[in-house]
């Protein structure tokens, strides 16, 4: 029922995390990485700006850190992110970056 439920679910979100947990951030740069090149796709005029702001990815890692859970306050919200990122592709989180970022 709801015990096994919730320890899925517990199961799940460590899973999801956890290479972002590690002692260093190998990782995290990576992903955090792959935010600029997507952005450069969506939208060139802000990924221009970005670059000649010599403003970086690394504004989003709170977002990549906690599933945007930081930044969102509705506990809805922050619930359907989480039912997509656990169901989806790792890219997703990245892509929800740059969703953010271009509206």
């Amino acid at each position: 029922g709801r015990e096994r439920a919730a320890a899925a679910l517990r199961r799940a979100s460590v899973q999801l995390f956890a290479d972002h947990h590690r002692r260093d951030f190998a990782v995290t740069v990576q992903v955090m990485e792959l935010i600029m090149p997507i952005l450069r796709r969506a939208d060139p005029g802000l990924h221009r700006l970005m670059q000649e702001t010599a403003c970086g990815p690394m504004f989003a890692l709170s977002w990549v850190l906690t599933g945007f859970a930081h930044t969102v306050r509705d506990a809805a919200v922050v619930k359907r992110i989480y039912d997509a990122l656990l169901a989806a592709h790792p890219m997703l989180c990245v892509y929800m970056c740059v969703a953010v970022m271009t509206r």
